[in-house]
């Protein structure tokens, strides 16, 4: 069992710590991209103004919070669009739908802010354009995962021109309607790629490669590829609200009865078991097998003085 939970900044350890463990998912699993990109996502979550865009992190974690996946996405009020930079599973993990659960995640928070649609960039499936042997596949593979979804590359544009000198082979435009069945403007896709191009790609872009790509969207509507590796009655359309954020529970049967010497029993052993049957019948909460730690863990934030009167009270 997984929860996915928002990660706003890095402020607290516990969300540094999460920010460092996607960042090292994405590094081994994005090769290609240049080591800032990845390095400065902590800067983007705390810093709206540095790219004129909205970054927001979800994370995949276990009971124990072990990082099982992350997906970092791009918000622009203005133009009413996502962009989803990063989407990885931790490689060797064996929870299964870790990718799936962060993707609809995303496209819930698309939905909820209003966006009009949710792009993303994902290499080429063309064999012929991909240098790196058997990397058409892998890009296949990635490319099935979002059709999944209804999420299918725009065509017959320029945008598959190497944007980036670190890029491995061209990037297709990845466009989700997020189960609108809207068409896709060609004056509003402009903008939408003049906006990623100049905002994200402006240090390896050159403003003449931007108004090429930009100009090359001629169709109006603009054309979306035909489904290639689902069948579209086969598609997970529509935007399902996310997963609920489980609570960790922890309780134990070695304090179900606790004995004041003045007061007698002060909790019944059976109200715990009450409490913990409505807790746990909200669907709310995940059981978490209770840990013994030593007593210096105690003693580190609480006075020896004070424990030692505690136990003179208890039996």
């Amino acid at each position: 069992m997984f929860r996915i939970r928002r990660v706003i900044d890095q402020t607290l350890p516990v969300d540094l710590h999460a920010v460092q463990q996607a960042e090292e998912i994405f590094r081994s699993q994005f090769h290609y991209v240049p080591a800032e990109d990845i390095r400065s996502i902590g800067d983007k979550l705390g810093n709206p103004f540095r790219e004129r865009l909205r970054y927001v992190l979800y994370v995949a974690e276990s009971a124990r919070g072990v990082l099982l996946g992350a997906s970092l996405v791009c918000h622009d009020p203005d133009l009413k669009f996502c962009f989803l930079d990063f989407l990885a599973a931790a490689r060797g993990s064996v929870r299964g739908g870790v990718g799936g659960a962060l993707y609809e995640r995303v496209r819930h928070q698309a939905a909820a802010w209003g966006c009009r649609g949710l792009f993303a960039d994902v290499l080429t499936d063309d064999p012929e354009k991909c240098p790196e042997g058997d990397a058409g596949l892998t890009n296949a593979s990635r490319l099935k995962f979002y059709e999944r979804y209804g999420a299918r590359p725009i065509v017959n544009t320029r945008y598959d021109t190497q944007l980036a000198a670190w890029g491995p082979a061209p990037f297709l435009l990845l466009f989700d309607a997020l189960d609108s069945d809207a068409s896709l403007s060609r004056e509003w896709t402009r903008k939408v790629v003049a906006a990623v191009l100049t905002r994200k790609y402006g240090d390896t872009c050159s403003a003449a490669l931007v108004e090429e790509i930009v100009s090359s969207f001629q169709d109006d509507p603009v054309r979306i590829r035909p489904f290639r590796y689902v069948r579209p009655e086969k598609v997970r359309s529509e935007v399902v609200s996310p997963q609920v954020e489980l609570a960790a529970l922890v309780a134990t049967d070695r304090h179900a009865i606790h004995h004041v010497r003045e007061r007698g029993y002060v909790e019944a052993p059976v109200r715990v078991d009450s409490i913990l049957k409505v807790l746990e019948g909200t669907g709310r909460f995940e059981r978490v097998r209770p840990r013994s730690f030593p007593e210096k863990h105690i003693l580190a934030v609480h006075d020896k003085a004070f424990i030692l009167s505690v136990r003179s009270n208890c039996v």
